[in-house]
């Protein structure tokens, strides 16, 4: 099998899973922690968002679908930046969201300017943006591993579904963080000489997926004082 091909398999197992995920936890939305509710919105915008893309790759749309990654990598630094706001504590949160915020922009600038000076069709892949948001939510997702080893009552609560999320996270925003690093330096490269990285950014990304798909459908995802799913 050619490496573009497993990647393409991969992405495609990765759609239909995201979309199960997706749709399943329909059934129990109203009654996740508020928390996960902004998860589940990260899912929703990469089951869309993937979803588009797919439909430039096999032509049922015509152009460039690069310009995605620009309104993913937004979406995604929004959506799980201000979910581990509200994790932690509210002064914390404070302090938090100041920084996330100058971030956000920055990662909002960054994506505007090259889709405008490109025309909104950019054909070339500039990813020194998601090294930002890479390094950004795997500096959370360690803080939370770190803060619930020192105060472990309390996310007790919701210590599985928030477990599972936050080691998805970890996982993937580094790997992430390492291969986009990678990449930066060997962007004007013969492809198959990433190509390789791309597969295993793509299993990363599916094994990332999968973990909040499975902390979404933790019992201590959810309000269970007034969820009839226990």
């Amino acid at each position: 099998m050619k490496p573009a091909d497993l990647i393409e398999g991969i992405a495609l197992a990765d759609l239909a899973m995201t979309w199960a995920g997706v749709l399943s936890c329909l059934l129990i939305w109203k009654w996740l922690i508020s928390s996960l509710k902004w998860l589940w919105g990260y899912l929703l915008s990469v089951g869309i968002i993937e979803l588009t893309a797919k439909l430039y790759v096999y032509e049922w749309l015509e152009g460039s679908n690069l310009y995605l990654f620009h309104i993913y990598t937004v979406l995604e630094f929004a959506l799980l930046a201000w979910m581990y706001t509200r994790i932690f504590s509210r002064r914390m949160s404070k302090v938090l969201k100041v920084f996330l915020l100058l971030a956000f922009f920055s990662v909002a600038a960054y994506s505007i300017a090259h889709l405008a000076l490109n025309n909104w069709s950019p054909e070339t892949f500039q990813t020194y943006h998601k090294l930002l948001v890479n390094g950004t939510l795997a500096g959370l997702a360690l803080t939370f591993f770190i803060q619930s080893l020192k105060e472990p009552t309390r996310y007790l609560d919701h210590f599985h579904a928030l477990g599972y999320a936050n080691s998805g996270i970890l996982l993937y925003f580094i790997g992430s963080f390492i291969i986009f690093l990678i990449m930066n330096q060997m962007v004007s490269s013969d492809l198959s000489k990433v190509m390789y990285l791309w597969i295993i950014h793509a299993l990363l990304t599916f094994i990332f997926h999968l973990t909040c798909i499975i902390a979404l459908w933790q019992k201590d995802s959810r309000l269970t004082k007034i969820s009839p799913y226990g």
